[in-house]
């Protein structure tokens, strides 16, 4: 059993430590956008979207390295003053973390076109509007 966490730590800190290089194209892509848009008068139409696209991306695949070093942003005051329903606390905000990782992932593989023929995408359209 430790031979497998071991391994999925190592899996995590590769990915995680991969991705960073992610945030620098979107830095890159932010640059070019500006100078474009500022500095010739001609805006890209595709910038912004390849940033989210990236960022969000690099969002998703890091979440287990940042667990893993525990090393998130967290807004602790809950967590602190629920002394006895400690762990339980930290179990929901875990796991409901990990619920919404899971459904943008999927979303990502299916596409948006996809996802809103889809009985799953249907809800995910009308949570979106209420």
């Amino acid at each position: 059993m430790n031979a497998i966490i071991r391994a999925v730590d190592r899996l995590n800190q590769f990915i995680g430590l991969s991705v960073t290089h992610l945030y620098l194209i979107c830095v890159v892509i932010t640059i070019y956008e500006v100078v474009m848009r500022y500095f010739f008068n001609a805006p890209t139409q595709w910038a912004f979207e390849i940033v989210m696209v990236v960022c969000a991306t690099a969002w998703a695949l890091s979440g287990g390295y940042i667990s893993m070093r525990k090393s998130h942003i967290a807004i602790t005051i809950l967590h602190e003053r629920a002394k006895r329903s400690r762990a339980l606390v930290s179990r929901h905000v875990y796991f409901s973390g990990e619920h919404r990782r899971n459904v943008y992932f999927c979303l990502l593989l299916v596409g948006p076109d996809d996802a809103r023929d889809s009985h799953t995408g249907a809800q995910w359209h009308v949570v979106q509007r209420a």
